[in-house]
């Protein structure tokens, strides 16, 4: 910068300088050689100086290019005077092929077939992109984040939009990493979904597993939250049909979350129907208990009543005998009432006194009545075998 400051001082001062050296003219020879105390040559440098420090002072100069200007202002004139007809130029050159090669390595895919195409063509070719083409490639890497953030499911939407928040460099960076880490990210959750998930879920999601992201994608969009709908109307029917375990659990499930939904298909159904089992079998088993109990306390009573039936059969029949042998007693007695009667009314004409006769009678009685039970007991005994 003195070098500059010294340039412009001399600028300033030349009027002053040249006027005193016009006037003297007439005293001695003509001098071509320019301001006094300058000499053309070094004019020309002092101009070269200046324009290699604008280039040093702009802010889009290269690197190279930048090296290349200061190690002329640092070198001798015509290093000077070589590098603002020539070495500029190369190292200009030089900077945008340098900075091509910098866009391709962290651009889109756009940005980087752009930049292929003009880095196997002319310096033109390169600065043509650098200038026009860079921008075309960058709207397009755009449109194409935007298309993947449409069809993606949830991991690639928010990494898209966090890209389309950021720089170009971010919606770069999506494209080119970001994208496949936030379907990795979509496939990972499918898969917890597919392990978590009802019997609709699980096989909707296993059906996107395997095909492409785009199933997978499909599925966290729209897939998953028709699947969970299944899942529920398949409950609502098990809490219509089930038992009384089953519709317990499934109204509590419906009351409850999808995630309550998915235990009870998974786990809570086959408990609750084997519990409704157990219950069904020990209710069938107490009624048989139950049966058992009354058909035996009926063929008891029926045993007894039997018996009671065969001991009035028995008792009747004896009473028959009985009064068979006490007629049968009366009319013996009766007989031998009449034929003592008539003795003794023999033996009383005979002289045998009053008392025989109540002595043949009685006798004859003992006889009629021992007759009597004689029978009655031989028809007791036949009837008993």
């Amino acid at each position: 910068m003195s070098r500059v400051s010294a340039v412009l001082t001399a600028v300033a001062l030349a009027p002053a300088i040249l006027f005193p050296a016009s006037a003297s003219a007439t005293d001695t020879s003509t001098d071509t050689a320019g301001p006094a105390g300058i000499s053309a040559p070094d004019q020309a440098d002092e101009d070269n100086r200046v324009a290699i420090l604008r280039i040093i002072a702009d802010k889009n100069t290269g690197r190279g290019l930048m090296e290349a200007a200061q190690t002329a202002m640092n070198g001798t004139p015509e290093d000077r005077v070589q590098f603002l007809k020539v070495g500029q130029f190369k190292a200009r050159e030089d900077d945008d092929r340098v900075r091509l090669m910098q866009i391709l390595s962290k651009g889109g895919p756009a940005v980087r077939e752009a930049a292929n195409t003009a880095m196997s063509g002319t310096i033109e070719d390169v600065r043509a992109f650098l200038t026009v083409g860079l921008k075309i490639a960058q709207d397009d890497d755009r449109v194409h984040a935007a298309q993947l953030m449409s069809v993606g499911g949830p991991a690639v939407r928010d990494a898209a939009n966090a890209a389309f928040n950021g720089t170009y460099d971010d919606i770069a960076v999506f494209l080119n990493s970001g994208w496949e880490k936030a379907k990795s990210a979509d496939r990972v959750h499918t898969s917890q979904l597919a392990e978590t998930g009802g019997p609709a879920v699980r096989a909707a999601a296993l059906a996107a597993l395997d095909g492409t992201y785009a199933d997978v994608a499909a599925f966290l969009n729209t897939g998953w939250a028709k699947a969970k709908s299944a899942d529920r109307v398949h409950t609502s029917q098990l809490a219509e049909t089930g038992g009384p375990a089953v519709r317990a659990a499934a109204l509590a499930a419906l009351d409850g979350t999808y995630a309550d939904v998915a235990a009870f298909l998974n786990t809570g159904w086959a408990e609750a129907e084997a519990k409704d089992k157990a219950d069904a079998k020990a209710a069938a088993e107490k009624a048989v208990e139950e049966q058992a109990a009354k058909d035996k306390a009926v063929a008891e009573q029926a045993a007894k009543d039997k018996a009671a039936a065969e001991q009035t059969a028995r008792d009747k029949a004896n009473g028959t005998v009985t009064q068979a042998g006490l007629t049968s007693i009366t009319s013996t007695t009766t007989t031998s009432t009449t034929t003592a009667s008539t003795t003794a009314t023999e033996l009383a004409a005979t002289g045998g006194g009053t008392d025989l006769p109540w002595q043949i009678g009685g006798g004859a009685a003992a006889v009629g009545l021992g007759a009597a039970l004689l029978v009655a007991s031989r028809r007791r005994s036949g009837t008993e075998v």
